[in-house]
């Protein structure tokens, strides 16, 4: 009987001790913050929960609409893609010219919890929202509650690095092109460029 009690003892001095040491551990953020790991948006399990976060503050907001996504800065072009796969067909990268968007601001991971903060439109004004997730054992991450804000915040800037580099490539195409159109005009001024105007020599 008293192994047994020792067991036990030992085994829920084990519990509190991992629980205490889950409650002192600190979050692991993109983009990272001072007080904190960093955490690689492109690795497991970040691009399930920003795909999740995302369907979930969409489902809660405005399911009615498109849902047109928008990530961090830094969020490379691979893992754009692996999010848009997880987010399935209707949804798509945000552009410049979209307002109805879902745009992440930072994630934070820290063992099986996680919370994403998402701006959001609401009656034309951007509105923060927190989504909280979880994974329990042996199945994905799920969406546990939407928290809003109700504070209004800045418009977010599309960080699509495809749809950069293809604004990127026109500006230079179109820079080429006026640099060609100014080479082809000739200066009036100069004599070089001007016609004979005489028919032949003085009488």
């Amino acid at each position: 009987m008293t192994t047994k009690i020792r067991r036990l003892t030992a085994g829920g001095l084990v519990a509190v001790a991992a629980l205490a040491l889950g409650a002192c551990a600190s979050w692991s953020t993109f983009p990272p913050t001072g007080g904190g790991s960093s955490l690689s948006p492109g690795l497991f399990p970040a691009p399930q929960v920003m795909s999740a976060a995302l369907a979930y503050c969409h489902q809660r907001t405005d399911p009615s609409s498109p849902l047109v996504y928008n990530l961090p800065a830094g969020v490379s072009e691979g893992s754009w893609e692996r999010i848009g796969l997880l987010l399935g067909e209707g949804a798509r990268p945000m552009t410049a010219d979209d307002r109805n968007v879902w745009s992440i601001e930072q994630i934070r991971i820290r063992g099986n919890a996680a919370q994403v903060d998402v701006v959001y439109l609401d009656r034309g004004v951007y509105q923060l929202a927190t989504v909280h997730l979880e994974k329990p054992s042996l199945t994905p991450w799920r969406a546990d509650y939407l928290q809003r804000w109700w504070i209004p915040v800045a418009t977010p800037v599309a960080n699509d690095p495809t749809a950069m580099s293809d604004q990127s490539d026109q500006s230079d195409t179109s820079d080429t092109s006026d640099t060609s159109d100014m080479s082809d005009q000739s200066d009036p001024s100069d004599p070089s460029d001007s016609s004979d105007m005489s028919d032949g020599p003085d009488a």
